[in-house]
């Protein structure tokens, strides 16, 4: 066997360096430095467009039902989170099974008529008809947002705020605001179909 051949193979069952290893760990700390805040970046503004989707879908709803009740009909907006349908029972335009997509809420539900939980979609009134909406009872539809706080969702709560507002300007403050703090979300569609921000 050839000198050559001797020193390839001795350098290929040497193995690394202490020198590579320490510039491939340096490599692997830099590239996690940078991904995982965009990781977690991104994952608070899923999590918002949940929120904000969730919020668009129920106010959606909310205004066909008051359109709906003009014609003389009732439209069962949301049941209890978690409820079976029973057969023959009217089925909700909001799904009763949908999960509440705030941080640390995922066995909570994502529309509720009765319950305030962080990252829900609040119904103030969940069958529409000429009885519960009236000229003076509106049906508000309610993002709650305002218990978020730094280390506790606070990035997804203004992410979902940001997108509410982009849709529904006022909604959730002054249109344009760049938010800091965490706020509750709301629209009103009043008995005659108008909309009111805020």
């Amino acid at each position: 066997m050839s000198k050559f051949v001797e020193k390839a193979q001795a350098s290929a069952e040497a193995g690394f360096t202490l020198i590579e290893l320490m510039i491939v760990i340096a490599i692997i700390g830099i590239l996690a430095a940078i991904a995982i805040p965009q990781y977690e970046k991104y994952i608070a503004t899923t999590q918002g467009t949940d929120i904000a989707t969730n919020f668009h879908a129920a106010v959606t709803a909310a205004t066909s039902a008051v359109a709906a009740m003009q014609a003389g009909q009732s439209t069962l907006l949301e049941t209890a989170g978690g409820t079976a349908i029973a057969a023959g029972s009217p089925v909700p335009v909001l799904s009763p099974t949908a999960v509440d997509p705030f941080p640390g809420e995922g066995a909570l539900w994502a529309y509720s008529s009765t319950k305030t939980t962080t990252g829900s979609v609040n119904v103030s009134v969940p069958t529409v008809n000429t009885t519960n909406i009236t000229t003076t009872t509106p049906e508000v539809i309610t993002a709650e947002l305002s218990g978020a706080s730094a280390g506790k969702g606070l990035s997804a709560a203004l992410a979902a705020m940001q997108a509410i507002n982009q849709a529904f300007p006022g909604a959730c403050g002054t249109a344009g605001t760049v938010f800091t703090a965490a706020a509750n979300c709301k629209v009103s569609i009043a008995a005659t179909g108008a909309i009111t921000n805020g």
